[in-house]
């Protein structure tokens, strides 16, 4: 379980956290009685807010290809994106940027535009992105999970167990298209 402290690197991978007018809290989420070692993220009420928490890649750097990878997580949304209102993209998963479009990674991403989940893997800037099918819900706890097999050749996607999504194209790869782990969200409109 990691604690938030209020520094801009924490725990033992050394997370960093990128802050532009949120929070990053530990405790239950609005509606929740009972989750262990929970991590809060809120963009609060700027327009062009920034969230989220890494691993420091300086120390913490990933390089598919040079084995199996697996990143799995739970997540509650607990107000989604709207065009009008509160609009902003959200990323989970293998990444090497947070407050940024990632450069080289293999992540789940969600926005207003698109009701459902994306599994996308982007190498040197290049993506595929394809819907999942599984819609993104608020206040409903959830597990997403992502294989990348050994050769860096297939990243499979799963959703609460089920896979949804296998890819095998623009999955980064080699020394020059190291990635890390992490969850951000970028906001465009809205006050939440």
């Amino acid at each position: 379980f990691i604690g938030v402290s209020s520094s801009s690197t924490f725990g033992a991978l050394g997370l960093l956290r990128e802050i532009t007018g949120g929070t990053v809290g530990s405790g239950l989420p609005t509606g929740t009685t009972s989750a262990s070692g929970v991590m809060n993220m809120y963009t609060s009420t700027g327009t062009t807010n920034k969230v989220g928490v890494m691993a420091n890649a300086s120390a913490f750097s990933i390089i598919f290809g040079g084995g199996t990878y697996v990143w799995e997580t739970r997540v509650n949304i607990e107000t989604l994106p709207a065009t009008t209102t509160n609009e902003y993209v959200g990323r989970l998963g293998f990444l090497d940027a947070i407050s940024t479009q990632p450069n080289d990674g293999c992540y789940f991403q969600f926005n207003a535009a698109n009701a459902n989940w994306y599994a996308v893997c982007r190498a040197a800037g290049t993506e595929t992105a394809t819907s999942t099918g599984v819609a993104v819900t608020n206040n409903t706890w959830i597990k997403l999970r992502i294989e990348v097999n050994a050769a860096a050749s297939s990243v499979l996607f799963y959703i609460d167990g089920t896979l949804v999504r296998t890819e095998t194209a623009n999955i980064p790869s080699g020394a020059s298209r190291s990635t890390s782990v992490g969850a951000g969200f970028i906001k465009s409109t809205g006050s939440v």
